[in-house]
């Protein structure tokens, strides 16, 4: 024995179960009006089942919603219309806009069928549009829409689907054409909310400083050049400012300066000091080596470096020099 469950959307979710008991249990999508099989949540074209496979196992039959898929036209008496999607029955559809009518007040199709009342409004199909999700049937949708673009007639002043990059493309051509009005309206809510934001940021920061620093200093090591030319940049156009303001604070901070300077300083001579003290060790080995390296002289005799004056001053040297 085995269950077979049967989900179905139309107006509302249910699920029912069947009992079948049988020899041998053969499925196809076909078989189940254009329903998808799947068994452990994996979808199956063809499903054959005998009573030793059958033994607690559950096989879910699960509609496919936008099979039923369909393009409609709302149709005013005046000729106006509006296009639209749904994957429910007309008159359902129908009874729907009717019902967002009365709150999406500001709606362009809804102001203007409020106008002229819903008795000289109708439904028709324009398609039907069998499809796998919601996505498909919206592309189709919106193909009707653009078929309409620009008729004074047509009701849809928004796209049905748009792409991330005509997306992105509108969003920009937006504010490029109402920069001003955008730019003022920030203007205005930053001055208007300026302590609200202020600490909105504050908080913020707090929060995720140790996420901020790690984002600051990947991005600072990955535009290094960038970053350098625009802080030299933003330095030369800034730099009496810059320069009036550093010793504003320096003359108004004396003793925080002189402290941070002192501070400064110490870390500097903590951080350089083993490097010295090696270099200057270095050095000292080199001349400690250096003097203890006999050098020949073209006398013949032998000296260390820093014994050279006494054996120019030798007799041997003399002899040699002399004859």
């Amino acid at each position: 024995m085995i269950w077979i469950f049967a989900k179905k959307t139309l107006f509302k979710r249910y699920t029912h179960q069947i009992s079948i008991t049988m020899e041998t249990l053969t499925l196809t999508p076909a078989e189940c009006e254009e329903e998808t099989i799947s068994i452990s949540s994996k979808p199956i074209e063809t499903l054959t089942l005998t009573p030793a496979e059958c033994e607690e196992e559950v096989i879910i039959v699960e509609k496919n919603r936008y099979a039923a898929g369909k393009i409609y036209k709302l149709v005013c008496t005046d000729g106006h219309y509006y296009i639209g999607s749904t994957i429910t029955a007309l008159n359902y559809r129908l009874n729907n806009h009717k019902q967002s009518s009365k709150k999406e007040l500001n709606r362009p199709v809804y102001v203007y069928i409020n106008i002229i009342g819903w008795d000289d409004v109708e439904i028709e199909l324009v398609e039907k549009y069998s499809c796998k999700s919601k996505e498909e049937l919206l592309k189709k949708e919106d193909e009707y829409i653009q078929k309409g673009k620009g008729d004074k007639l047509c009701l849809n002043f928004m796209r049905a689907h748009v792409t991330p990059e005509e997306s992105a493309k509108r969003m920009k051509e937006y504010y490029e054409k109402n920069k001003e009005k955008i730019l003022e309206y920030h203007k205005k809510y930053t001055a208007e909310n300026r302590d609200n934001i202020l600490t909105y940021k504050k908080e913020y920061r707090e929060k995720n400083a140790e996420a901020i620093a790690d984002y600051n200093k990947k991005y600072v090591a990955e535009h290094a050049e960038e970053v350098k030319e625009r802080k030299d940049k933003y330095y030369e156009e800034k730099k009496d400012e810059i320069l009036a303001v550093n010793r504003l604070y320096v003359e108004t901070h004396k003793e925080t300066v002189n402290a941070y300077k002192l501070k400064w300083a110490k870390e500097k001579y903590a951080k350089l000091a083993p490097a010295k003290k090696a270099a200057h060790d270095a050095k000292t080995a080199a001349r400690v080596l250096r003097d203890k390296t006999s050098v020949t002289c073209t006398c013949g005799g032998t000296y260390l470096p820093h014994h050279k004056n006494r054996h120019a001053e030798s007799k041997k040297h003399l002899k040699f020099a002399t004859a």
